[in-house]
């Protein structure tokens, strides 16, 4: 356990972009919400927002909260993707690069345990990080919503209310774990093709798919190949609101929809546990499981029988 914790600290040593996407990101979204208190403050404009809020219902009020912290959550969550895909596809190769291979294997620390630990790092310790960044984010935006709105009627109690940063808060975390789940076949891919690539392993992650693909159609007319990959670069979208409000399920599509949200604010509890239950039991979830684990093991064996002086 020591091992895997001191694996873990390297990387968070070693990978700046693990905090510093998150942190640019905070810093930009800060700016601009600090930079609006000084923007017509007690001008008309500051009277033209807060008048139809003030009439507007509680229930409205409650989804303009949760689609504010949303909209926060989404730009960090867009961040927090891009820093992991560029991180898988570069820790296995970066070390063959640099050669600090050549000093981790003579450490008694094995292959297993270092895969493990990236692989580890990629999927929670930088989602921890980005989510630091996103609460104090969201803490500093409604500060500044609540000093330039703050006038209007039960918009201070909606803004700090309890259960709807909760609500948006567990919105997020199972959106994060959902999509990561069903993407791992590709992250897995991503951290295989680092281990082997003799150079650009992120033009070798692509590029081997799409050969495939280009293959299988010519030759048979399919596209179950290219089909495949492209389905995990979203969640299916297994629940909708019907046209009676109540939470239906569908698995038509991959694509996640904005629809999703507007359904987890009238039914959250319903809708992920719905959810959820559909995810868990489809076969395409537990098979991308199990191409995952296999690409991760593959990463390890490549790593092991590897000439880290090649």
């Amino acid at each position: 356990m020591n091992t895997f914790k001191w694996l873990i600290k390297r990387e968070l040593w070693e990978t700046r972009s693990a905090w510093f996407g998150p942190a640019i990101t905070a810093a930009v979204l800060m700016l601009i919400a600090l930079a609006g208190l000084f923007y017509s403050v007690n001008g008309s404009l500051s009277a033209e927002i807060v008048a139809p809020i003030g009439q507007s219902s509680a229930e409205g009020l409650n989804a303009a909260a949760l689609a504010g912290l949303g909209l926060i959550a989404g730009i960090f969550f867009i961040v927090l993707q891009i820093t992991q895909y560029s991180y898988l596809v570069d820790c296995l190769y970066s070390e063959r690069k640099d050669r600090s291979i050549l000093f981790w294997k003579s450490l008694p620390i094995s292959d297993a345990a270092t895969v493990l630990a990236k692989f580890g790092f990629a999927l929670l310790v930088m989602p921890a990080i980005a989510a630091v960044a996103m609460t104090a984010t969201q803490v500093v935006v409604f500060l500044a919503a609540t000093t330039k709105l703050g006038t209007a009627s039960g918009v201070l109690g909606l803004l700090w209310s309890p259960a709807i940063w909760l609500q948006a808060f567990a919105y997020v975390i199972y959106l994060y774990f959902k999509v990561v789940l069903w993407a791992l076949p590709l992250m897995a891919w991503i951290l295989l093709v680092s281990a082997f690539a003799p150079r650009s392993p992120m033009g070798i992650a692509v590029l081997i798919p799409a050969a495939l693909a280009l293959i299988e159609n010519l030759l048979i007319g399919s596209h179950f190949i290219g089909t495949a990959v492209m389905s995990r670069l979203s969640p299916p979208s297994m629940w909708k609101a019907g046209p009676d409000n109540n939470i239906g399920v569908t698995t038509d599509g991959m694509e996640f929809q904005t629809q999703d949200a507007l359904q987890w604010l009238s039914h959250p509890m319903h809708a992920l546990r719905a959810d959820a239950s559909l995810l868990v039991t489809s076969p395409g979830f537990w098979l991308g499981l199990l191409v995952a684990a296999g690409f991760v093991m593959s990463a390890i064996e490549v790593r092991r029988r590897r000439d880290p002086s090649a």
